[in-house]
């Protein structure tokens, strides 16, 4: 249930909805609203059955469920900002016919001129607004567990308005 109801369904619904809010295509976009509120009840379901069970699990029970839930986050963040994520985005650059290392260095010379990348309205930061509010919501980050994360440089973030946002509707207010 939380690795996939809370963190790949959660994955999905953050990329479908900034996909969604990022497209110029009106097909896309109606579409993509259809996938959205499917995929806001996945994580509903997951999260509303998870935070039931989670109560009702003997503690050693649930201290395993809490370690697999902060492995698996740290995992996904890893593979976002980290090396292990890299080397699957140096792979799609050199398939592309571009050095890493060029790439990186055009990257850095554009941030230092000034470049600043803003999301599109709307967009959600998935880990931020769906995965970690899920995980705390649930009762997985006890204090025994908080280190970890905290370790991991995962900031627990706790608020679930965007969270539930999606659960009841599907759809998320432009930003």
């Amino acid at each position: 249930m939380v690795g996939m109801q809370v963190i790949l369904e959660g994955l999905a619904l953050g990329t479908f909805i900034n996909v969604r809010g990022a497209t110029g295509c009106e097909l896309l976009r109606s579409l993509l609203g259809y996938v959205t509120r499917d995929e806001a009840r996945h994580v509903a379901f997951g999260n509303i059955y998870l935070t039931t069970e989670i109560a009702r699990m003997h503690a050693d029970e649930r201290a395993a469920v809490e370690d697999f839930a902060c492995e698996a986050t740290r995992k996904t963040v890893s593979m976002r900002r980290g090396m292990e994520g890299m080397a699957g985005f140096d792979q799609v650059l050199m398939d592309s016919g571009l050095d890493p290392n060029d790439f990186l260095a055009a990257l850095h010379a554009e941030v230092a001129a000034g470049f600043r990348l803003t999301g599109t309205p709307g967009t959600v930061h998935t880990l931020k607004s769906l995965i970690v509010p899920g995980i705390v919501r649930a009762g997985l980050v006890s204090d025994r567990v908080k280190p970890a994360y905290e370790a991991a440089g995962i900031k627990l973030f706790s608020d679930t308005r965007i969270l539930e946002e999606f659960e009841d509707s599907g759809e998320v207010r432009a930003a």
